[in-house]
């Protein structure tokens, strides 16, 4: 190894704090380089080169060539492999001399640490390297790129496989992109979520607000029924066969029950301990409608439906951490703990079984698919509510048909009891975020065999041999001790004055809603906006920043603003003309800024005209 390749490899890696670290014998551990007829280096890996015997980079060149066909359409380029880095130079200097002002990210990942040692050695990536836009991933664990991926614009990803290497290190490579595809389709589902229901959440969590300082904390319920047997009942059609199961084994289970199989459980005689309802909307509340849940508690989220929050006596409501900061503006930010978050409510209850401290959790009901073509167990609200509006030409079952041909495209996939069942693409999105889970739980996770979808990492059982073994008790403890808790979320409720703190919000609200009038005023619809304009800009925008409080309330009145914000973070151009666009990007959000503080003023003004009279508030946290 030449002088020359170690002070390559030295400033190299001064740009790469996670391998300054590696031993001497892995720094100066590289293939045998060979030169190619053009004069450039190659290597073999067994009897392949890595890269062109003639000319890598021509090869490299074409490469690329084909990676920035529509290349003002990317967002992220993901490099499997890159061998001696060839295709990640010329990627790099073609995007560097593009005239867009926002670049796209690189991301290269590299199976193998000697590959890219070697790579080190070989030429000055300095200026690669310390480009922000640019992440490098030597054999890292798929949850860190993933993290990252959260991070960053992601609309239009583009792949890049270098066919060698990635056939060395294929297992590795598809873990990888497999994962990606996983992370990818759940933050799209999230974003849709965010812009579907910002202002139905924002309006729940401002009706909300007055039960506050009674709600228990999701934390509190930590190892409350260690070592129990915990039942996940979610509403699938096989939740009908567990009923004689259930009863048979009550005395020796925790019921954690999803709001769907609430009313369906009580006509059976079986009262759950735990409740789960987070679903901000009004049809999801028809599942409790008028049940007081006086034998069971309730988790919840703030930003559920308001009227749940009616039902309940408070004492008996828990919460967790809210991803809402107009939450934590009324809770002071206190730490209530968190829940595992996987899109369904059937996965928040798979997380409290495992918070509770549940030594084995039975999942009954939790079919993710729809066995002999059904949705729901029978007598499910939404198979009464098709009966109850079904006509002679929409009936009953064509009702229920058009409900699962709406769920999307239908999949065959593997079931419980080794055959195949119908599920669809949301369905397995949440089999993947449990199978993920249950490779993170201690307790070991049973599924009985009655043909719902196949869950990895379950242990399928007969339903006759189901039997509970740990008999230790843990249910009346568990009893003894959750009524304590209760009694004291009753005695200790926060007696701070909610009306207020409210009104403090208005006021703020009220001045957000006028500063946000006059920069309107300042900004033209077209984005053409002259010099001193911009002077005026600034000073409103001092104005609306200054104030600590008027500055946390617009924090919170500009987070709801989603879909406006998504589109700023996805790069969206609104004009060919980039400091136009951006203009028009700033006015857009202090529309969308102007509109929400208004849809949150009203609101609260609602909230304070009917808090006196809200149900089960004692008046002096009022």
């Amino acid at each position: 190894m030449t002088e020359d390749a170690n002070a390559i490899f030295a400033k190299n890696i001064s740009f790469l704090p996670n391998l300054q670290t590696l031993s001497k014998d892995e720094t100066e551990n590289i293939y045998l380089l060979e030169e190619t007829k053009s004069g450039h280096k190659t290597y073999k890996l067994d009897t392949i080169y890595i890269h062109s015997k003639y000319d890598p980079i021509k090869e490299a060149k074409r490469s690329v060539q084909l990676l920035l066909e529509n290349k003002e359409d990317v967002d992220v380029y993901i490099l499997f492999g890159c061998g001696l880095g060839y295709v990640m130079k010329e990627l790099y200097s073609q995007i560097l001399n593009t005239p867009k002002q926002i670049k796209p990210y690189i991301i290269w990942i590299e199976s193998d640490l000697k590959s890219f040692v070697t790579a080190m050695h070989c030429s000055d990536m300095s200026d690669i390297l310390s480009d922000s836009n640019v992440k490098i991933f030597i054999g890292t664990k798929k949850d860190v790129i993933g993290s990252f991926l959260q991070t960053v614009p992601t609309k239009r990803i583009r792949y890049y496989y270098h066919r060698p290497l990635y056939s060395f290190g294929e297992t590795y490579f598809k873990e990888i992109q497999n994962y990606i595809g996983y992370i990818l389709d759940r933050k799209d589902m999230n974003s849709a979520t965010l812009v579907r229901f910002q202002k139905t959440w924002a309006r729940n969590i401002i009706f909300n607000t007055p039960y506050y300082p009674f709600a228990g904390k999701i934390e509190s319920l930590r190892n409350i029924a260690e070592g129990c047997n915990a039942v996940v009942i979610a509403g699938g059609p096989t939740l009908e066969q567990m009923i004689p199961y259930i009863k048979k084994e009550r005395e020796n289970l925790i019921l954690v029950a999803v709001d769907t199989a609430y009313t369906y459980l009580c006509s059976h005689e079986i009262i759950p301990e735990i409740v789960v309802s987070v679903d901000p909307q009004y049809w999801n509340y028809k599942y409790l409608e008028n049940e007081e849940l006086k034998n069971s508690i309730l988790i919840t989220d703030p930003s559920a439906y308001f009227k749940i929050f009616r039902n309940v006596a408070p004492e008996r409501i828990f919460t967790g951490n809210s991803i809402f900061e107009l939450t934590g503006y009324f809770t002071e930010n206190e730490n209530r703990g968190t829940l595992a978050a996987g899109g369904s409510v059937a996965t928040t209850a798979f997380d409290i079984a495992r918070l509770i401290g549940a030594q084995n959790i039975i999942l009954a009901g939790l079919d993710l698919g729809f066995p002999g073509r059904n949705t729901h167990f029978k007598g499910a609200f939404f198979e009464n509510n098709f009966i109850a509006t079904s006509e002679y030409f929409n009936d009953a079952n064509q009702k229920s048909f058009n409900y699962l041909m709406h769920t999307g495209d239908l999949l065959l996939t593997k079931s419980s009891d080794g055959k195949t069942v119908i599920t669809d693409q949301k369905m397995v999105l949440f089999r993947k975020w449990i199978e993920r889970e249950i490779g993170l739980t201690n307790a070991c996770v049973l599924l009985p065999n009655l043909g719902g979808s196949f869950i990895e990492g379950c242990k399928i059982t007969e339903l006759s041999n189901l039997a509970c073994t740990n008999k230790n008790g843990s249910r009346q403890k568990y009893e003894l001790k959750i009524n304590n808790l209760i009694k004291k979320n009753s005695e200790t409720a926060v007696s701070y004055d909610i009306t207020k703190r409210v009104n403090t919000f208005v006021k703020m609200l009220n001045a957000i809603i006028n500063e946000s009038e006059k920069i309107l005023k300042i900004i033209p619809k077209d984005g053409s906006i002259s010099k001193n304009k911009i002077n005026e800009f600034d000073e409103r925008q001092r104005n609306i920043m200054g104030e600590y409080e008027k500055n946390r309330v617009l924090n919170i009145v500009s987070s709801s603003a989603q879909n406006i914000l998504l589109s700023i973070k996805e790069n969206v151009s609104y004009s060919d003309d980039s400091e136009k666009s951006v203009w028009l990007k700033t006015r857009k959000l202090y529309e969308a800024i102007n509109e929400m503080a208004i849809f949150y003023e009203k609101n609260f003004q609602k909230i304070l005209k009917v808090m006196p009279r809200l149900p089960r508030i004692k008046p002096d946290v009022l």
